[in-house]
């Protein structure tokens, strides 16, 4: 009789301390190459948790200090924490958080500091998300008077960049000069989230006003290697000194939402509603897999109305359903 596979339960190599194991861990992340705002993410998701841990032990009396004392209860001790600190928190935040300290767990599990256990993350509740609607983004994107100085001028051109490419906010502004190929009519993205470096087309409507600013940039004295998107000493920008100028532009032109990734959503959703392809999104928009764009397929469901009228075999023959003389049913016996 075949003897029945059982999988090997996870024998413990050697006992670290949390703070060691997690310090390999950031190690072995940074030879993997990953990208450095996800090596950030992970110490600040570290950083909580620790916070969690300290707060339990006063709570319980019971410090855990090493690696074999991670337990299956802890994941979940670490949700209920998480809402119980910001009640008004999304099940997609508290994911995010979560994500980082599972990564860092399994880790521990993989090398034989942990026993093995599965975490499991919160099941989200879709939110749909309000983009910009047609009128803010004409307010958005109408071109600046030519009295209009070179911070007005680029703000503007920043913005019909991300609302032609759905690009990240990061992304962009790690752009450079030389990433731009007008002939192939292409940007190099170089530097992403994910570390994954791909082209997008430049579209016929966004071309004229990307060649106009480059020339602009060029005639500046700007060098190859010089970023595209620049604050006004010609450097690159900070996060925070980006959200800072596109939310005085955005005021000035009148339009509340402030929100520069929400430009990412509003690129997403049109892109949905609008037929286009979702696999050719999660393309566009730098995902590794189709998560993401799943979720704005189903928040568009509602969208979708006129494709069920257009497109289903019943929306085809729909003239035929109805016999202007009364039909009348077989009898059975």
């Amino acid at each position: 009789m075949a003897k029945k596979l059982t999988r090997k339960t996870n024998v413990l190599k050697e006992n670290v301390k949390l703070q060691k194991g997690f310090e390999t861990f950031i190690k072995e992340c940074e030879v993997k190459n990953l990208a450095e705002d996800t090596i950030k993410t992970y110490q600040r998701g570290w950083n909580f948790f620790l916070a969690f841990l300290s707060e339990k032990a006063e709570k319980e009396g019971v410090t855990i200090q090493y690696t074999s004392e991670m337990q299956r209860e802890i994941p979940i001790e670490y949700i209920l924490y998480i809402r119980k600190k910001n009640p008004q928190i999304s099940d997609a935040t508290v994911n995010n958080r979560l994500r980082s300290i599972r990564a860092v767990l399994y880790y521990f599990m993989e090398n034989g500091y942990t026993e093995g256990f599965q975490i499991s993350q919160v099941k989200e509740r879709l939110e749909e998300k309000e983009i910009y609607t047609e009128e803010e983004q004409i307010k958005l994107l109408k071109r600046p008077d030519t009295k209009a100085d070179f911070t007005e001028y680029r703000n503007w051109v920043m913005l019909v960049h991300l609302f032609s490419t759905g690009n990240r906010t990061k992304t962009m502004r790690e752009i450079k000069i030389k990433n731009v190929y007008l002939s192939r009519r292409v940007i190099f993205l170089e530097k992403t989230k994910n570390n994954d470096s791909y082209e997008i087309p430049i579209s016929s409507s966004y071309f004229p006003i990307l060649k106009e600013y480059l020339d602009e940039r060029l005639c500046q004295g700007a060098q190859e290697d010089d970023y595209l998107f620049c604050n006004q000493f010609g450097s690159q920008f900070t996060a925070d000194g980006l959200r800072t100028s596109m939310y005085k532009y955005h005021k000035n032109r009148g339009v509340k939402k402030t929100s520069l990734h929400l430009i990412r959503h509003t690129f997403a959703t049109t892109w949905i509603v609008s037929g286009g392809s979702p696999k050719k999104l999660q393309k566009a928009l730098g995902q590794k897999s189709s998560v993401i764009v799943d979720k704005y397929v189903h928040m568009c469901a509602n969208d979708l109305i006129d494709d069920f009228e257009e497109f289903t075999p019943i929306g085809k023959i729909k003239d035929n359903l109805y016999s202007k003389t009364k039909l009348s049913r077989a009898r059975t016996r």
